[in-house]
């Protein structure tokens, strides 16, 4: 079994396994409106390619072995 796979619990056979992973900045600003929470990151968005394909020929170069 790969190391950067965890089980929840190894007690459990057959328990789910999770792989860390990170998901950019988890800063949010909330605010409250008649009863409903708004939450907003506080981290802008990455420009967006070009073509959907950028991003995959990308990576590919970045990292071949994956």
């Amino acid at each position: 079994m790969s190391s950067e796979f965890r089980s929840q619990s190894n007690d459990q056979a057959g328990a789910p396994r999770y792989r860390h992973v990170s998901i950019g900045c988890s800063a949010v600003e909330v605010t409250e409106q008649q009863g409903v929470l708004h939450m907003r990151s506080l981290e802008p968005l990455a420009e967006l390619p070009k073509r959907l394909l950028d991003r995959l020929v990308h990576w590919a170069q970045e990292r071949p072995e994956q």
